[in-house]
């Protein structure tokens, strides 16, 4: 369990009910703290010490976001956990960016889920209480320094900018720990005029294999790492590591102590001088800092003893802030990969409607289509029929007797453009049945496309899928982009999600479209290769930029305008394209397109 302590845990909820629900649910494992309003809430945080900050977010005069927003300005040092029913990306997007809230929990919530949610955020909160507990003592160390500078000489001067450097150091700060090993040592080495200073790494529930993290030799301005050696081949290394002994020798060469490395090791590096200290980083990981003197001895004073023993502590502060930063980018890539999947599950559950819908949509379109098209025929035939009867009456010569009625049927077809109408008939046929022609294709492809909530891989034409995808991007491309098709007729039927690839081509063909500015042209083209089907979709549109092509397939991720874009599009089509066991790569130069390269395996 996470609690070492009762922790204090602030719930803030408009809703009575709720309110005493948290209260039951979690008041055996901390203590409970109750507030009905924003305003409530804030007041206990003036007035009591409170670990955990819970919000509901929908709350009158003030959102749950909003009042994490205050408290992670005003208490940073606070956990804090947002509970709404609105899993929208935009408001995930803000409890995280504006109020840096560490855990989103969907209400209603059930026990288990926030009871995770508060293990974690108390994780962090852990973290950094740990951290300032480092911090300070590494303030203390600088402080007990700065005391000294009033009784000793230049080199207690020099060792106190030392540690102010080693605590300014960017890589400490932020948890770059191989980085700051070589900083640690470079430093010390110059400082303290120390020939070689290395530290060693132990984890002892893996091996007894002792692997250097970093070597600086003073002399020759050079840092060397990944040396290892056996612990057990080096008794007085084991005792620092295992015991936390000091070893300390000023003059190696009259050996008084059987705690020295082996002679052999000190005679071949000339070490004259040597401070090997322990470092216990915790969880069963160790490290030692060793410090060797070559060519000539030394006699180091207790301060400067004392003052290697500090920097131990800095690197023990480094190694920490290493560890935070882990289990931090950890827990931010947890949150990324859990939003990136609900959204997915709410736009999948959102398409397989969207399926159903159109397929009913072109189910009850194509009977009225039938009768149309059916129709048209029809009509075409009696209208031919008719003609030929009518061709037959403008051929009868008038006599006498029909003299008048004959002049009055040409009267009548002159008033009524005769010619013109018989020919507006023939081309108002044509025009119904083009058009008849054209829905029962917009049909066909609604049918196509609407497979999304197909669960079964299947043999399907990815041809067919493609144009299904282009008849219904129609209407936003006809008379701007110019589709080149070169399908390889080779490619067979394969397995294969239909609908799920119809989603991938309607999200690469979608950008592609919107990435050409004014006219041009898309060319799609498909091969056969052995044991797989390529899919080319290249457009020559504004193109990728180089710092943003790496960053495409990320989740929320767009280059669209705020409202336009939700960053989900490419991310589904990177995930389909995995389920397929497939491959995606993108090729593309500023100003000079784009190509979309997918790879799918044919499966037997």
């Amino acid at each position: 369990m996470v609690e070492t302590k009762k922790y204090s845990v602030l719930y803030i909820d408009d809703d009575e009910i709720m309110l005493y629900i948290f209260e039951r649910s979690f008041k055996e494992h901390y203590n409970i703290i109750l507030a009905d309003s924003p305003e409530k809430g804030l007041k206990v945080l003036e007035n009591q010490d409170v670990d955990v900050v819970i919000s509901d977010n929908a709350m009158p005069n003030m959102t749950g976001i909003e009042l994490l927003k205050l408290v992670s300005e005003k208490y940073p040092d606070k956990g804090r956990i947002l509970t709404t029913g609105d899993n929208s990306p935009e408001t995930i997007k803000e409890a995280i960016n504006d109020a840096g809230v560490h855990q989103f929990v969907s209400k209603p919530w059930e026990k288990e889920n926030l009871r995770f949610a508060l293990n974690k955020t108390i994780e962090i909160y852990q973290l950094k209480l740990t951290n300032l507990i480092l911090g300070e003592k590494l303030k203390e160390v600088v402080s007990q320094q700065e005391q000294a500078l009033k009784n000793q000489d230049k080199l207690l001067k020099i060792n106190l900018n030392v540690v102010k450097n080693l605590n300014n150091s960017s890589d400490i700060q932020e948890g770059n720990w191989h980085e700051a090993v070589k900083r640690i040592t470079e430093i010390l080495s110059k400082s303290m005029e120390i020939s070689r200073v290395a530290i060693w790494y132990h984890e002892s529930e893996k091996n007894d294999i002792m692997t250097c993290l970093n070597l600086y030799q003073k002399q020759e301005n050079t840092h060397k790492s990944n040396y290892e050696f056996k612990i057990n081949q080096y008794p007085e290394i084991e005792q620092v590591i295992k015991q936390g002994w000091i070893v300390h020798s000023e003059d190696v060469l009259n050996r008084k102590s059987n705690n020295l490395p082996p002679k052999e090791y000190l005679e071949k590096n000339d070490i004259r001088s040597l401070i090997y200290l322990p470092i216990n980083l915790g969880r069963g990981r160790y490290a030692a800092l060793m410090c060797e003197q070559t060519e000539e001895i030394v006699h180091w004073s207790n301060y400067e003893i004392q003052f290697i023993i500090s920097v131990t502590d800095i690197i023990t502060l480094a190694y920490r802030t290493y560890e935070r930063k882990q289990t931090e980018d950890e827990l931010k890539e947890t949150n990324m990969e859990l939003k990136a999947t609900h959204s997915q599950l709410l736009l999948s559950e959102k398409m397989a409607s969207i399926g159903q819908l159109t397929a009913g949509v072109a189910h009850e379109i194509n009977n009225p289509i039938n009768f149309v098209y059916a129709g048209i025929n029809a009509l075409d035939t009696n209208y031919k029929e008719f003609k030929s009867i009518i061709t037959k009456y403008e051929q009868v010569i008038p006599d006498e007797s029909t003299k008048k009625v004959y002049e009055e049927i040409q009267e009548l077809k002159n008033m009524l453009d005769y010619e013109e109408l018989k020919l507006d008939i023939e081309t108002l046929i044509e025009d119904i049945r083009e058009g008849a022609m054209r829905t029962t294709e917009i049909v066909k492809g609604l049918r196509n496309f609407s497979r999304l909530d197909e669960a079964e891989s299947k043999l399907a034409d990815i041809h067919e899928g493609i144009d299904s995808t282009l008849t219904l991007l129609n209407n936003s491309i006809r008379g701007r982009v110019e589709i080149v098709k070169k399908y390889d007729n080779a490619i067979p039927p394969i397995y294969c999600f239909p609908g799920q690839l119809n989603q991938v081509f309607m999200n690469i063909l979608t950008n592609a479209t919107q990435a050409i500015e004014g006219k041009g042209n898309i060319i799609i083209t498909t091969s056969l290769l052995p044991n797989e089907v390529s899919i080319s979709i290249k457009d020559d549109g504004v193109g990728i930029q180089d710092e943003v092509k790496s960053k495409i397939f990320d989740p929320f991720f767009t280059t669209k305008d705020v409202g336009k874009g939700t960053g989900l599009g490419l991310s589904i089509t990177y995930s389909i394209i995995q389920k397929h066991k497939g491959s995606v790569e993108v090729i593309s130069e500023p100003n000079k397109g784009t190509e979309i390269l997918i790879k799918i395996p044919i499966m037997e």
